[in-house]
């Protein structure tokens, strides 16, 4: 019996482990630079072609992290938006928007 419980109590402990690595699963981090006669538009206003990607990360916290990193500090200009960050470069006109999105996800489509 004792054999038995350890058994399962293992099993339920794996089962465990691989639903929580598919759902955490690879995120991608994406930049969208958007151009316009009024700055901070939002990204959904843009050419979808346009998202590039900045770079794949194991975990959606290392991919936030990276998209903090890539929109800088409050001082360089980063906000924070709905579902990402963005900064407006008003040198260039446009505003840069980073979002990470699950790798299943491609928002040029």
């Amino acid at each position: 019996m004792k054999r038995l419980i350890l058994f399962l109590l293992a099993m339920v402990i794996g089962l465990f482990t691989v639903g929580t690595a598919r759902a955490d699963g690879a995120w991608v981090l994406w930049e969208v630079k958007v151009k316009g006669p009024h700055l901070g538009v939002q990204p959904h206003q843009s050419d979808p072609t346009k998202w590039i990607i900045v770079g794949a990360y194991p975990s959606y916290d290392s991919c936030i992290e990276a998209e903090k990193f890539s929109c800088g500090s409050v001082e360089d200009g980063c906000r924070l938006c709905e579902g990402g960050h963005y900064r407006i470069d008003k040198t260039l006109r446009m505003t840069i928007y980073w979002k990470c999105f699950p790798e299943s996800v491609d928002p040029r489509k």
